[in-house]
């Protein structure tokens, strides 16, 4: 029994020290509503550096990180297109003044959206210029726990439930 959970403990330590640490990957939604197109999807973005106040665009009162966005829309005729390294703030800061908003824009199929502060969303046909103005919001989502935490309490509750399972006290 013991060398069972001796295993099991020194398991999680060897994985634990040897996998690589990884970044506090969010999800999140991405949803924008402009006139009768609809715009959906998704954000992965390293959540790490906002506790860090990382700014890319070195400027103190913004805190900017760059996402990865996988956007669709029947309306400008994207499915799961995905737009890479772009540079946007998640939160709001009330001591800064300053909202969620994206600075860059999403270019495809000869439409362009543009997701501002205060929520404002703008599509444009790149051919004609005209545009139609709606609003956009995240959907504050998902954490996927790190590999590292994950094994270390798995091995735990392993540890747990084997010495439970044989009458064992659990401290």
């Amino acid at each position: 029994m013991k060398a069972i959970i001796r295993t099991l403990c020194a398991t999680g330590l060897v994985f634990a020290l040897g996998a690589p640490v990884q970044a506090a990957q969010m999800t999140w939604g991405v949803n924008a509503s402009i006139g009768a197109t609809t715009v959906t999807g998704s954000v992965v973005f390293d959540d790490a550096l906002v506790q860090g106040f990382y700014d890319g665009m070195a400027d103190p009162n913004d805190t900017h990180l760059t996402g990865d966005f996988v956007l669709s829309s029947a309306g400008l005729g994207w499915s799961n297109v995905v737009f890479s390294g772009i540079l946007f703030q998640p939160y709001f800061y009330s001591d800064q003044g300053d909202g969620p908003h994206i600075d860059g824009s999403f270019s495809d199929n000869g439409w362009t959206l543009l997701l501002t502060d205060l929520n404002n969303a703008y599509v444009v046909d790149s051919a004609s210029g005209s545009f139609q103005q709606g609003s956009w919001s995240f959907d504050r989502g998902l954490h996927v726990p790190e590999p590292t935490s994950l094994a270390l309490v798995l091995t735990g509750l392993a540890a747990a439930g084997v010495r439970r399972g044989k009458g064992g006290r659990v401290l």
